[in-house]
């Protein structure tokens, strides 16, 4: 298993770091726009720009991933994370926090591609459900340690500062990887959302029912708790 984990060790580490620091900000923006007097309503839709910012980026970055490829598509998209997470100090308007949240979640939409598809090209096809295991440990792992850092006192910016950091220091060891590029698909190739709708009923009712309310509980939760004694 080691020796299958070698060649994505750096990918597994940008992963853990960047995941760190987007579990902070999942769980920072509700409470700093609920601390600067933001609607619930305003809350919600700050959270569902950030899911239509998914919708989005995945027909928008796959075009960039081909071009430039996953390398320097992760850099790239790493460096507009930080970015949007910064400006997010520069201004108390929800409405600019709202244009924030979505191009943030085009932005990560396409690290999920890099990083699963580079996952799916090193891995030899018998042992890819080992290693998509780990990278789920590592995935939900770091963003449940992130909260702890909720700890970190200082100015309100401080903690942005720190999800920045995190974001950039995600790059760090993905770019310097001694491992070639992973080979994307085809040009021309096009992704059909009624493929994977239409596969079986299930799937299409755990869609329409769990991820509202996974939405619901990372929107939230953080603004709900210190209302209440748990």
């Amino acid at each position: 298993m080691l020796r299958n984990l070698r060649p994505i060790i750096s990918l597994l580490a940008g992963t853990a770091l960047l995941l760190l620091g987007m579990g902070l900000l999942t769980t920072l923006i509700p409470l700093r726009g609920g601390a600067l007097g933001f609607s619930t309503t305003m809350l919600g839709a700050l959270t569902s720009a950030y899911y239509v910012g998914y919708f989005v980026g995945t027909f928008a970055l796959p075009p960039l991933i081909q071009r430039i490829g996953h390398i320097r598509a992760f850099a790239f998209c790493t460096a507009a994370v930080a970015c949007l997470v910064l400006l997010h100090t520069l201004s108390d308007n929800p409405w600019f926090w709202l244009l924030l949240r979505l191009f943030a979640g085009i932005s990560l939409v396409g690290l999920y591609a890099i990083i699963e598809s580079w996952l799916n090209a090193q891995t030899e096809a018998r042992r890819r459900g080992s290693v998509f295991a780990i990278y789920i440990m590592v995935n939900l792992g770091s963003l449940a340690q992130a909260q702890q850092l909720l700890r970190i006192q200082g100015e309100p910016f401080v903690l942005f500062v720190v999800v920045a950091l995190l974001v950039c220091a995600a790059a760090l060891p993905v770019v310097a990887t001694r491992q070639t590029d992973a080979t994307g698909p085809e040009t021309g190739t096009s992704t059909r959302i009624e493929a994977p709708v239409c596969a079986g009923p299930h799937r299409r009712r755990r869609c329409t029912a769990d991820r509202p309310c996974d939405g619901r509980l990372l929107g939230f939760a953080a603004c709900i708790r210190p209302r209440t004694r748990f």
